[in-house]
């Protein structure tokens, strides 16, 4: 396989994305938003007289069935399939700070300068955080003035309200299909939000934290859910679910390693010390005469020369016997 094509193949491998109950979650709050969405927009036009359609009633009929099914959807995909993983989500998307703002700008930057390269970001940039913020805020605004439309038809601060949000939700529903479906470099995005996989040149282009320090790691478990597949596109191939690590763990596991490696090292340097002296010369165990008085005092007068405790025995007792010096080492 040559190079390009090896590059193109390596380009072409499915990363999830999502999982299963972020997918549910996606699809249990788009597809009544969108019902609501139109429903809302033919009840506006009637309200202010621009357009009947027929059957009127029936539509907001349809609104507040889909209103309904929209919460209690949410509510129920939210803390029951994938409870853990959706609050972990939540926070995530909450925790904007100044990286999140640098990446901001330099993505607006961007679009006027191509050479501004905009920072690597993990699951969610910092649009997406703010889209899901936004959506949970239009939640809490319709369904508390929807309330109060639905208990209290003649009071007219909720309805303004209602329609102000509904207004307001346009523009960044707009934005939103506009990046999903029309934009070419978020386009191939779109796909992972009915499968869970997208390519990986899109993670690495747009999500490149999700994987960074992970192609060394294979088949291990990640904290933040990202899976690796080897199946291209247009294959038949079932996706592989090789898991990549995160690259805390990896490192914790590195150090874990490290040490132990150094804990079997120690004992064998030990034993390795203590055969060397064993089968060390004689002049090369003897370290201790020097801190024995007579042995200093022996060494003192003969050159500074170390001895024996025998050797200063030896010395004593020919010093007693009148004999001069130390007898001559056996060789």
């Amino acid at each position: 396989m040559s190079s390009n094509s090896h590059k193109v193949a390596e380009e072409n491998k499915m990363i999830r994305r999502f999982e299963r109950s972020e997918i549910i979650l996606h699809w249990v709050n788009a597809v009544p938003f969108l019902v609501l969405i139109l429903t809302g927009a033919l009840n506006i036009l009637s309200r202010f007289e621009l357009f009947i359609p027929p059957y009127i009633g029936a539509i907001r009929i349809i609104h507040k069935i889909a209103g309904v099914l929209w919460i209690a959807g949410i509510g129920y995909s939210f803390f029951f399939v994938g409870r853990e993983l959706n609050i972990a989500n939540t926070r995530n998307q909450f925790k904007i700070g100044l990286s999140d703002v640098s990446w901001a700008i330099k993505a607006v930057r961007s679009v006027f300068n191509h050479h501004i390269e905009v920072p690597p970001v993990g699951k969610f940039n910092v649009g997406q955080k703010i889209n899901a913020i936004l959506v949970i805020l239009y939640a809490v605004a319709f369904v508390g003035s929807g309330a109060l439309i639905w208990a209290y038809k003649t009071m007219l601060f909720p309805w303004y309200f209602h329609a102000a949000v509904f207004f307001i939700t346009i523009f960044s529903l707009g934005g939103h299909l506009y990046l999903s479906f029309v934009h070419p470099a978020t386009r191939p995005g779109l796909i992972g939000i009915f499968n869970g996989m997208v390519p990986k040149s899109y993670i690495i282009h747009h999500h490149s934290l999700m994987i960074e320090g992970a192609a060394n790691a294979h088949g291990e478990t990640t904290a933040k859910g990202v899976f690796i597949s080897t199946r291209t596109e247009g294959s038949s191939q079932k996706p592989e679910s090789n898991m990549l690590p995160d690259l805390d763990v990896r490192r914790t596991r590195d150090r874990q390693k490290s040490k132990y490696r150094q804990s079997e090292r120690v004992p064998a340097v030990q034993s390795r010390s203590a055969d060397a002296r064993a089968s060390s010369p004689r002049g090369f165990q003897r370290q201790q005469p020097q801190s024995d008085p007579d042995a200093c005092l022996v060494a003192a007068s003969h050159g500074g020369q170390s001895f024996s405790r025998e050797e200063v025995d030896m010395h004593k007792a020919w010093d007693q016997s009148g004999s001069i010096g130390l007898p001559q080492r056996p060789s």
